[in-house]
């Protein structure tokens, strides 16, 4: 007795009519039209697409629409519900193993011209992926392993240099993602806005965001000074810079070893070390080479001045072994005596420390006396050698005097003379007078050996004035005024650039206010040389 089949569900009637309808070579595409079309999945940019495959090739009778399902409405055929009922066991069996075989993809298309060109354009839009990818992995390697040379952000670029500054980005651009990257603000925005900044009035975010950082973004912000300049000479201490200069050498020491002096050239040596040349500055040349032989040579002196301050030594200026009797004689005998004025018109040193030297220092402060200007400091003091026959001449032009001018007495002042210098007299190993008629030391020193004319006077002042007279003169390491014996004689009151008149032996000058109130000029010419008995010669500065 055959068993009444139930009906089977709707899907099984539309698998059932389906399987016997139609022929065994669409059965795969009807079942995949039966699941449905695969789930539609957008092409990957950075993904190689999948090759076209050839499509198979199909019957003209059927039509394909845009899943690949065949329809079965050209073939002519009809199917009836009832057919659909009538499905035999193994039928069923088929339709089960069917449904649990796996689904085979669905054969494309025959590629069209557009289709084509469609996958060309996709091909070229994975190949430049594929190039971008790849050139962002080499920036990915650069940025990871950056050149020394190269752009810290890009490292496609060098670095960007400004003198000896060397920053870390190759420009603003790189220099802004490597501010962002850490942290920092851009300022020049906030002044594009209005907001100046002030370092001193800050924000707090700021100014944390400022401390926060590695070390190449604050070098970026503050970049390292360029490397130090090293000494030509020693190599070990940098060069010496004065302001926007710099010396080739880190001092007076190595400078000296560079440009040593040449034996033809007359450079003037340190008076304390007596290695390196005097410093001249501004056209003034100074007695040392530095400061550090300046401070040494000053204490130097002070600690002669203090030990001898007592003036104890009373030894012979000539031989140096007997003692004389100063301020009455400098010399321990008359042979001593005659030796030096053989030698005479010449200078002769007052060591520091004799008692000659500290009377004649005692005479130059108090000659100073209370000026505005300080006091200067003596360096040192020649005695000048006269001879005894002018000595006695000297004797002679005084008692003249007396008698022309009905004097009671011989006046015999102490007067100083700082007129010009031209040679180097009282320097350090000079002690002659020189040939020059222009030099009026050297002139007063050769009359007092042999008379001479002194054309327009030789003026004798105070010892500020003289001092003042002095430094008008050529610039040179020291200045020397000269301490004389002067017998005035007959003197006349005459202003500046009056001939003297006779009967009179000398000019006192002198000046008037616009209100006829005269002035005294503390200035006395004289026009003979008898007149003058030269004594010291000291040198200050």
């Amino acid at each position: 007795m055959d068993e009444k089949k139930s009906p089977p569900p709707d899907d099984e009637k539309s698998a059932e009519a389906s399987s016997t309808t139609k022929p065994d070579d669409v059965m795969d595409t009807d079942a995949a039209s039966v699941v449905g079309p695969p789930p539609y999945t957008p092409l990957d940019p950075f993904k190689d697409p999948p090759a076209p495959e050839s499509a198979p090739a199909k019957p003209d009778s059927q039509a394909t629409d845009i899943y690949g399902d065949a329809m079965a409405v050209d073939q002519g055929e009809e199917s009836s519900d009832d057919d659909l009922w009538e499905l035999t066991p193994e039928d069923l069996e088929a339709l089960e193993e069917m449904e649990n075989k796996p689904l085979e993809p669905t054969p494309a298309p025959t590629p069209t011209p557009s289709s084509q060109s469609q996958s060309s354009n996709i091909n070229r839009m994975s190949s430049s992926s594929s190039s971008a990818r790849q050139s962002n992995s080499t920036t990915n390697n650069r940025r990871s392993s950056p050149s020394p040379d190269m752009c810290i952000n890009c490292g496609v670029r060098p670095k960007f240099k400004q003198g000896f500054q060397v920053f870390p980005a190759c420009g603003e651009e790189c220099g802004r993602a490597l501010a962002a990257m850490h942290g920092f603000t851009d300022h020049h925005n906030d002044v594009r806005r209005g907001q100046m900044h002030n370092p001193n009035h800050t924000s707090s975010s700021n100014s944390s965001s400022r401390q926060s950082g590695p070390g190449f973004i604050a070098s970026f912000f503050n970049p390292a000074p360029p490397p130090l300049k090293m000494c030509k000479v020693c190599g070990v201490r940098p060069r010496c810079q004065r302001g926007t200069r710099i010396f080739p050498t880190c001092g007076l020491t190595c400078a000296a070893k560079l440009n040593p002096p040449r034996s033809s050239d007359s450079t003037e040596m340190c008076e304390y070390c007596k290695q390196r040349p005097k410093v001249v500055m501004n056209g003034r040349r100074f007695p040392h080479c530095g400061r550090t032989c300046r401070d040494k040579a000053k204490a130097a002196d002070d600690a002669s001045t203090t030990a001898s301050s007592s003036g104890s030594c009373t030894t012979c200026l000539n031989c140096w072994k007997q003692f004389a009797d100063p301020p009455k004689e400098d010399f321990c005998s008359t042979r001593c005596k005659g030796i030096i004025e053989r030698r005479a018109p010449m200078l002769l040193e007052v060591p520091r420390g004799h008692v000659s030297f500290n009377a004649v220092e005692r005479a130059f402060k108090l000659s100073w006396g209370q000026q505005k200007s300080q006091c200067p400091s003596v360096k040192k003091i020649y005695m000048v050698i006269m001879n005894p026959s002018q000595i006695s001449r000297f004797e002679e032009y005084g008692s003249n005097a007396m008698l022309r001018g009905n004097l009671k007495k011989k006046v015999k002042d102490a007067r100083w003379i700082g007129n010009h210098r031209e040679c180097g007299i009282g320097d350090s190993g000079n002690m002659t007078p020189c040939g020059s008629p222009r030099c009026t030391m050297c002139v007063v020193l050769r009359a007092s050996h042999a008379k001479q004319n002194l054309g327009d006077g030789i003026s004798t002042t105070s010892l500020p004035k003289a001092a003042q007279i002095a430094s008008t003169t050529k610039k040179r390491t020291s200045h020397v005024v000269m301490m004389t014996h002067v017998y005035p004689g007959k003197a006349v009151e005459l202003e500046v650039g009056e001939p003297l008149p006779q009967g009179y032996d000398s000019v006192r000058l002198v000046g008037y206010t616009p209100f006829g109130k005269k002035i005294d000029m503390d200035e006395h010419i004289v026009y003979d040389c008898d007149a003058l008995r030269p004594l010291y010669f000291i040198s200050y500065e």
